[in-house]
């Protein structure tokens, strides 16, 4: 058995065949969507249109909810939020509560629960959001937000008071130049 440590030895390099391996695309596969013909499987809008955004659909799809997180679940859409697509929902490991992608996306029951030193708005956007939809917090920045539609919705959005608003448009206005640049950005727990 060669050691990985052979070029440091004076030996020769690890194959380029162990590396390229780390390279290919590997599926996670469809699972519950396995018929769904591959046009509709690449296709974005079909993706949006088949969200799992109930409790409900959510428990069919998995059983291994705990309790927690079926609790969570149930404020789907109302104080929580959930929308998953059903190629994000795959990449979920269902046997493992733990598994990060699902702790991202699947509301539990202790997001609703707000400790004594958490702050409603932790950005401090309210105070400069003179109408809904548009956030003015210095002077030659506006944020726009453009969308209230997301493909899924991480679950830090709705625990800082954002309820479904994921995609934002930022116009900077250059100070020199006067012209106005857009970024298209998202609106993250870390946008502070």
């Amino acid at each position: 058995m060669k050691d990985d440590n052979s070029l440091a030895n004076g030996g020769e390099p690890p194959s380029n065949h162990r590396f390229q391996s780390l390279k290919e695309f590997h599926s996670a596969g469809r699972g519950f969507w396995r018929d769904v013909p591959d046009a509709d499987w690449n296709n974005w809008r079909w993706q949006l249109k088949h969200r799992i955004t109930t409790p409900e659909q959510l428990q069919s799809l998995m059983p291994t909810l705990t309790p927690e997180e079926f609790a969570g679940a149930k404020l789907a859409n109302h104080k929580l939020a959930l929308a998953i697509t059903p190629y994000f929902f795959n990449l979920i490991d269902l046997m493992d509560e733990h598994c990060p992608i699902r702790q991202q996306v699947i509301p539990r029951i202790e997001e609703t629960y707000t400790a004594s030193w958490e702050m409603s708005d932790p950005c401090g956007e309210d105070s400069h959001s003179p109408v809904p939809g548009l956030v003015h917090r210095y002077p030659d920045r506006v944020l726009f937000l453009v969308t209230t539609v997301a493909p899924r919705i991480a679950v830090t959005a709705p625990a800082r008071g954002w309820s479904a608003m994921p995609a934002a448009m930022i116009f900077i206005l250059n100070s020199t130049s006067k012209s106005p640049i857009s970024r298209s950005t998202r609106k993250s727990a870390t946008s502070c």
